[in-house]
């Protein structure tokens, strides 16, 4: 039988008390050059899936989002940006400012057939359920799932009234929760599964996913 998955990404609920070590507080300075990058970003002729982290300038942000990057790939898994300041930006610069921030974290991919990098989520008080790439607007409370990018991104543009509750989950945690009481269920999770894109998919391409749900890339624990 494998093994459980160790290291900093394995963690439980309980963990997160006192996590102000995964939490990146913004400073004025850095707030200022968040501003900035709107403009810095407008470069005639580029899209946003062909900017690069010279489209956005970020002289003392950078160096924190490089330590982000780090904690992303090997650490919890997860980072809270603090201080973002959308209060003062429209949708189209909040959706500059959370590329800016993302080029310093991964590459951009599409999304979906539209090659849009972006979805916007709200309510509309419908039940369908959806994911956050699925421009979901709805009321219905959409289960724990993945994407098929290694890294995914949150802005919220503006509180809910009510409700409206991000809940993040160790995927380490759950793969060793597996093993513990079903361990004749875990050699599953590394067989391949298939998973329906939902038309999220560019023409040519199949509209589903194979891939697993658990994977070990060489000696390392993910």
């Amino acid at each position: 039988m494998r093994g459980p998955f160790t290291g900093p990404a394995v963690w439980h609920g309980p963990d997160l008390a006192d996590c102000d070590e995964r939490v990146l507080r913004l400073s004025s300075r850095q707030i200022a050059e968040l501003r900035a990058a709107p403009h810095t970003a407008r470069t005639p002729g580029t899209t946003p899936l062909r900017t690069a982290v010279a489209h956005f300038l970020l002289p003392t942000l950078a160096g924190e989002l490089e330590g982000a990057a780090e904690e992303l790939a090997s650490g919890r898994r997860w980072v809270l940006v603090k201080g973002v300041p959308v209060g003062e930006l429209g949708e189209a610069d909040a959706g500059a400012v959370l590329r800016a921030i993302g080029q310093y974290l991964g590459r951009p991919l599409p999304l979906g057939a539209d090659g849009h990098a972006l979805r916007r989520i709200g309510d509309t008080g419908g039940t369908a359920a959806g994911s956050a790439h699925s421009d979901c607007r709805t009321r219905a409370r959409a289960p724990f799932h993945t994407e098929e990018s290694d890294l995914l991104g949150l802005l919220c543009l503006r509180p809910a009234r009510s409700g409206a509750v991000t809940s993040l989950v160790s995927s380490a945690a759950v793969h060793n929760a597996v093993a513990d009481l079903r361990p004749d269920l875990v050699e599953r999770l590394y067989r391949t599964h298939f998973f329906d894109r939902r038309d999220r998919h560019a023409p040519g391409e199949r509209p589903y996913l194979a891939a697993p749900i658990a994977t070990r890339y060489g000696a390392a624990e993910q």
